[in-house]
């Protein structure tokens, strides 16, 4: 763990260039940025809870968004016309079937889901969520990928969208050791079982 104490304090350092702006927007997305460094820290140090605390803050993040989305006050993370949360999450891309769905809204679904699993897989009670968590997480990066693309559409970048992305990589990043533990465990198992068969 020694090793990697270095490594974490200039994970955690990293965001602090974004401080240095002093208005709102900057304090926000530094502060956005400095929290998912330490669940990226949580995940090196505490894997099951790390996942846990990832998938809550992506809860609140998708809950801001979500709110946002339906609101005519200007958001927290506006920039510049480039970096711009408004600007995409009120653009033609930003909803589903027509408008009906918000895509922030979607996103507080899955986050709430993996958020639920992240805190039965800290608590040892589901010996499935590791592999459930990969297949969602993998699932939701390949739907920020449509995102991206769309952010290049309209030339421009929603930054607390970013920070989803980003926790959505720490999800799946993060649960690969899960899984292959999880699945060690069940071919172990089921070896055991023939051997007793016999």
């Amino acid at each position: 763990m020694s090793r990697k104490l270095p490594l974490l304090a200039a994970l955690l350092a990293a965001p602090l260039p974004a401080f240095a702006g002093g208005d709102s927007a900057s304090l926000v997305i530094g502060g956005a940025g400095l929290f998912t460094l330490i669940c990226i820290g949580l995940v090196v140090a505490k894997r099951p809870i790390g996942l846990a605390v990832t998938a809550v803050f992506g809860v609140v993040v998708a809950a801001y968004l979500t709110v946002q989305h339906s609101s005519t006050g200007e958001s927290l993370c506006n920039i510049n016309s480039t970096y711009n949360c408004d600007l995409v999450n009120r653009s033609s891309y930003s909803a589903l079937f027509d408008g009906k769905l918000p895509v922030a809204l979607l996103g507080l679904g899955y986050f709430a889901a993996m958020a639920w699993l992240g805190v039965r897989l800290a608590m040892g009670s589901a010996p499935k969520a590791p592999v459930v968590l990969a297949l969602l997480a993998g699932l939701g990066l390949a739907f920020d990928g449509y995102l991206a693309w769309a952010s290049m559409q309209l030339n421009a970048v929603c930054p607390m969208c970013v920070v989803t992305w980003t926790l959505n990589i720490v999800l799946l990043v993060g649960d690969r050791k899960s899984t292959r533990l999880n699945s060690s465990h069940l071919v172990i198992s089921y070896a055991v079982f023939c051997l007793k068969k016999k």
